[in-house]
This record gives structure tokens, C-alpha cells and sequence, in this order.
């Protein structure tokens, strides 16, 4: 399945894998639903802005990579890489801004 108007994004804080998802965790967080996708050389990108909850706990955290899931069923479809990082602490609300969550050819 590909990123459709059912899919909803996870942030982590490492490579998941399927004995260990490494979803990021801070007061506050929650997956965002993530309808419109568009089509780029070779790979998929959202097409509108993103905006996460805002952190809300003083943990900091570097988020590396993100998880396309089907909304229905939880089950993750695709992995993504973050060019660059993201570090979330306190007040920070992560934004991803067209093509900004991005997979396929780079």
C-alpha cells in the first residue's frame, strides 16, 4: 500500500525495526494524520505542511527517522530517513514542510 488519505505518520528515534519501533516519546506527542502525497522522481513526499504536537516535557530528543502506517490497521507501510535530524525539547513543535517527509530516489 502507498501513503493514501488513510495514513498517519510516526516519529523515532533510530532505524526501526520490528522487535524494536524506537517511536519517539515526549509529553504531548501523538502520530499525525498525513492525507496528501505527491509523486517525485522516483519516491513519494507530503504535499502540504505537517505539524506535530509540540514537546511539551524537557526530555531532548533527536528524531532521525519516520514511519508512514495505515490508519485503519497500525501497520507501517513505509520508512523514511530525516535529512537533516530534528532535535525536539521544550516548546519545540516539529514541522515538516512540503517535501519535507520524503522517500524513494533521493
Amino acid at each position: 500500500m502507498l501513503p493514501t488519505e488513510r495514513a498517519v505518520v510516526s516519529l523515532h528515534i533510530g532505524l526501526p525495526t520490528r522487535q524494536n519501533l524506537r517511536e519517539v516519546a515526549y509529553s504531548g506527542y501523538e502520530r499525525v494524520r498525513v492525507e496528501d502525497w505527491r509523486l517525485t522522481d522516483g519516491g513519494m513526499a507530503n504535499e502540504k505542511v505537517v505539524k506535530c504536537p509540540a514537546c511539551r516535557d524537557h526530555a531532548i530528543k533527536t528524531i532521525t527517522h519516520f514511519m508512514v502506517h495505515d490508519a485503519d490497521t497500525g501497520e507501517a507501510v513505509l520508512t523514511g530517513l530525516m535529512r537533516p535530524p530534528i532535535v525536539v525539547g521544550f516548546g519545540v513543535q516539529p514541522v515538516f514542510y512540503p517535501g519535507g517527509l520524503s522517500f524513494g530516489a533521493a
